[in-house]
């Protein structure tokens, strides 16, 4: 087929649907969405609407406020994960700690943007979402990257122990005395304190609380 004949490509039209408390809020992205042709935003809603919205207006990728004086975002997350699979869902929120950016991961989150920079990432991080991909703000990648060096950190420092070593902390971790160990492990009472002295020195931990601290970090029990 000739350049004169070909079909021109028709580019996706993203459906959007964005719930916020804040109406001044929600007008600032309704103007960034509908600058947009490959966007479309359906609904801009408090969080007491969400549901009944997303039962009336289909749609593709849904911008979701975790914060809101009358609904949680986490909750409405859950029903959305379970309700409307399909959706997609970015986490809109100026909430830059570990804590609640794990409860959203934990909850199926796509996309997670601070509020600080929204409106300079808003339309890349729906592009992006919306083509299957994950979205996250600069300052949540760098704490990811910070949660993959910890967790790097902490196998390194696992790595330093024998499996004949790791097993003996777990075994101390779960509140087993030596001559329990001794007896499960088909070891003598005097080699089971030998090596959890020698696990205390690798380590540089001095007691048993530190030791089950150590274990439970690394999800050893």
């Amino acid at each position: 087929m000739n350049a004169k004949g070909r079909k021109k490509e028709i580019t996706p039209v993203c459906r959007v649907v964005h719930a916020d408390d804040h109406a001044l809020f929600r007008m600032g992205l309704r103007k960034i969405i509908e600058e947009r042709k490959d966007m479309q935003l359906v609904a801009s809603v408090d969080g007491t609407d969400l549901k009944e919205t997303l039962k009336a207006k289909p749609c593709d990728v849904l911008l979701l406020d975790l914060s809101m004086p009358d609904a949680d975002g986490l909750e409405l997350m859950e029903f959305v994960k379970k309700e409307h699979p399909s959706v997609r869902v970015i986490a809109l929120t100026m909430h830059k700690n570990r804590d609640y950016f794990r409860a959203a991961m934990g909850r199926g989150v796509h996309g997670y943007v601070l509020k600080d920079d929204v409106f300079e990432t808003l339309i890349h991080a729906i592009r992006t979402v919306f083509a299957g991909e994950k979205f996250y703000s600069a300052e949540i990648n760098k704490l990811i990257v910070e949660e993959y060096e910890m967790r790097q950190d902490k196998n390194d420092s696992l790595q330093l122990l024998t499996a004949k070593e790791q097993e003996v902390l777990k075994m101390i971790a779960r509140g087993m005395m030596n001559k329990e160990i001794a007896k499960e492990l088909f070891l003598s009472v005097r080699t089971v304190e030998s090596t959890r002295a020698r696990i205390m020195h690798k380590l540089k931990i001095p007691n048993v609380q530190g030791l089950v601290k150590f274990a439970v970090d690394r999800a050893l029990i």
